[in-house]
């Protein structure tokens, strides 16, 4: 008799990503914001975009993942 369908597990992986996400945002505009400040360093605003779009993609998809857990739960 097959009940992995009734099988759940209790991981806090969308919860942990969800946290990540949002540090990932703040790094990211914290570095961009200062990439733009500063007349000479470039870097650090092409780090920050990255870290924000990093940020905001991990935090959509957790995001997402909570949602549809707690719908189909």
């Amino acid at each position: 008799m097959k009940m992995a369908h009734q099988i759940r597990s209790s991981t806090g992986g969308p919860g942990w990503g969800l946290a990540f996400g949002l540090i990932m945002t703040a790094i990211g505009v914290a570095l961009w914001c200062h990439g733009a400040i500063s007349w000479h360093d470039t870097v650090d605003q092409s780090l920050g975009v990255a870290a924000l779009l990093v940020g905001i993609f991990m935090s959509v998809y957790a995001g997402r993942e909570i949602f549809h857990g707690r719908r189909r739960g």
